[in-house]
């Protein structure tokens, strides 16, 4: 049947489509292991200047005191930690003041207040970058739910001492906390992503493990980006193109998170993720969003003409029926 035919051929096509998608993906995770194992055994040279570590901070997360506890034992000294809060009733604020109380390196707590027209984290990092004093010479972004290692510091701003280099970035890796299905669909939804940042490829910055010269940061105007903006690294990734600087990624510092999530929670974060996503970065989402229609019109498809091939067998006799 001509119905049947149209499918067939259309579905073979899609199919072959994917095949040679899924080929080329193979193909780029490669080329990133390489990438990675490049860097493990690349020195991060000796650029060790004042940096000011600025981590918002909002609620209980899982693991949140040993996560905070994280940033004071890097193996670096030359570096102060600004704890950021929305508001001195958030449920973090004893936590967060008990780590600055104990931590080896100088560590401040700072009460941003309620934003009135950007989103609250980035507006807890405008209020702390307002009140650096002028010493430090790069300002490193970090989250409350992740957990670098002791390196981590070092390796994410040494880099920078090539002035050619406009930010450095990482991204974050999942370690499932509980062994239910929406935590494993959560670490596994995020996996991706880490390989669209590359050695060669149009990085963005991660707000979870950023660093930039505090001079680019101010020349680049990126406090006038922040001022009606609801995603920090989003802006910041758009101010650092406008003006043509680079963003290096370092797949040696991927930043352990350990999570655990219901499927609502799972559905709130994939969801606020896409659509921030496709409203600051329309360049990633709409390939994203045509490979994955492609994706499901070609399972669809696929679906289809085994129903009705099951239904209307090659011989014209529907299945199931006598002679």
């Amino acid at each position: 049947m001509l119905f049947s035919e149209n499918v067939e051929t259309l579905f073979y096509l899609l199919a072959f489509w994917q095949t040679l998608l899924g080929v080329y993906l193979i193909w780029q995770g490669f080329e990133w292991l390489a990438y990675l194992r490049r860097r493990l055994h690349t020195d991060p040279g000796f650029y060790a200047p004042r940096a000011a570590v600025l981590c918002p901070c909002k609620g209980i997360e899982p693991g949140l005191e040993r996560n905070l506890m994280s940033l004071t034992e890097f193996d670096r000294q030359n570096y102060e930690i600004f704890f950021i809060l929305a508001s001195g009733s958030d449920p973090a604020r004893s936590i967060v003041e008990r780590i600055a109380a104990n931590s080896r390196v100088k560590a401040h707590v700072i009460i941003a207040g309620i934003p009135s027209n950007s989103g609250e984290k980035v507006n807890n990092l405008r209020v702390a970058v307002e009140q650096l004093p002028p010493e430090f010479e790069v300002l490193v972004f970090s989250d409350s739910d992740g957990r670098p290692g002791k390196s981590w510091l070092h390796h994410l701003v040494a880099p920078l001492g090539d002035v050619r280099i406009g930010a450095t970035t990482t991204m974050r890796w999942l370690i499932p906390n509980r062994s239910n299905l929406p935590t494993a669909l959560l670490a596994a939804w995020n996996a991706p992503v880490v390989t669209m940042l590359s050695e060669k490829g149009r990085n963005f910055c991660w707000g979870g493990g950023t660093a930039i010269r505090r001079s680019i940061f101010e020349q680049s105007g990126v406090m006038d980006e922040w001022k009606n903006s609801v995603s920090d690294d989003y802006s910041l990734t758009r101010v650092l193109e406008r003006n043509n600087r680079s963003i290096v990624f370092l797949p040696e510092c991927l930043t352990l998170s350990y999570v655990e999530t219901d499927f609502r929670g799972l559905l709130e974060f994939t969801n606020r993720q896409i659509l921030i996503t496709r409203v600051y970065a329309e360049k990633v989402w709409t390939p994203a969003a045509v490979t994955h229609l492609l994706y499901c019109i070609t399972l669809l498809l696929g679906v289809i003409l085994i129903l009705f091939l099951y239904c209307f067998p090659r011989s014209g006799v529907p299945s199931g029926s006598s002679v």
